[in-house]
């Protein structure tokens, strides 16, 4: 990693970690005081497909930045999917918050297409393996 790569390195990671930080946060408020009325049912899952694909983007550009890899896609969606089944135990000590597996699945469906969509726009389809046949 040469010197422009390392400064490119630590802003992304910065950025992930903060995102991360915003993320623990918002989930350390209180039931009441952090859900929004909802406009539609399974918005909640809508909203956590966001947060999480955010944070899959943040995660792609820190390790794209790190080295590029076949492996950064599974090693996004892993950490990604890990840190909202982390997210989820965390606010089972918070008051007027709950634990839904389904949350989690939308955190994970959210890390991978953010991911992909990613990896697709910076021009890294090859890494995903995808033969495009025309």
């Amino acid at each position: 990693m040469n010197m422009s790569n390392n400064k490119e390195f630590f802003l992304n990671l910065f950025l992930l970690l903060a995102y991360c930080g915003l993320i623990f946060y918002v989930s350390s408020l209180e039931g009441k005081v952090s859900k929004p009325a909802l406009l539609f049912p399974g918005e909640d899952k809508v909203v956590h497909m966001l947060e999480y694909g955010v944070l899959g983007i943040l995660l792609m550009r820190c390790l794209l930045s790190w080295k590029e890899s076949a492996a950064n896609l599974g090693i996004a969606i892993f950490i990604g999917t890990l840190y909202g089944m982390s997210d989820e135990y965390h606010q089972s000590f918070v008051p007027g918050r709950y634990v839904e597996a389904e949350d989690v699945l939308a955190d994970f469906i959210g890390v991978t297409l953010a991911s992909i969509l990613y990896m697709k726009r910076q021009g890294k389809v090859g890494a995903l393996n995808i033969k495009r046949n025309y």
